[in-house]
């Protein structure tokens, strides 16, 4: 049997095609896989608010983040999650409804202003927000309540993107017990 030119090629594309098709096919659920576990955020800074403990303030909102994007600004309080009412919650259990996978979406219900909305935010990497995190009363490396106070106070006013750097950085080290306690201290009031 023999084939003509245009046969061999008409074969070697249905070839390639069907090659093509079946790694398309394997590749694609390990892909899916691979983004479902990636971890996304909305790129906000929550905390209780020191006049009424049991509801959550917004204390920082990320430059470029979804939360900016959703007009979420510093000041409005949390209201719900995904239509779950969060009174009472820690903040733990709120961050863990928060964050989930990129690309994937969250409601959130907010108060600006004493104007209550719903706002529907999309997940970006954690790795790109800017977010501030202090250390965990486990670490040993805790700060008072009016160190924590001052510290927050400086994050707020953050302006550039290298002091939001900057601030990481130094939280980063802090936690990671390369610096003291002082030192974090001593450089936040000195460089922010």
């Amino acid at each position: 049997m023999s084939f003509n030119f245009g046969q061999k090629l008409k074969m070697l594309m249905t070839m390639k095609a069907v090659f093509f098709l079946f790694v398309l096919f394997l590749l694609l659920p390990i892909k899916e896989i691979h983004s479902a576990s990636e971890l996304g955020g909305v790129g906000m800074t929550l905390d209780q608010d020191p006049q009424a403990p049991q509801e959550v303030v917004v204390m920082s909102v990320s430059p470029a983040s979804p939360a900016e994007r959703g007009m979420i600004k510093k000041g409005d309080k949390l209201l719900k999650i995904d239509g779950v009412e969060i009174k009472g919650w820690k903040l733990s259990q709120i961050a863990e409804k928060i964050v989930g996978p990129v690309g994937s979406s969250v409601t959130l219900s907010i108060t600006s202003q004493g104007v209550p909305r719903e706002v529907i935010l999309h997940r970006v990497p954690l790795a790109s927000l800017q977010t501030f995190t202090f250390p965990s009363p486990d670490s040993g490396s805790t700060l008072s309540l009016e160190e924590r106070k001052m510290v927050k106070e400086k994050i707020i006013q953050l302006k550039t993107n290298d002091q939001r750097m900057k601030m990481q950085e130094l939280l980063q080290a802090f936690k990671d017990k390369k610096i003291s306690k002082e030192q974090f201290l001593q450089s936040v009031s000195k460089e922010f």
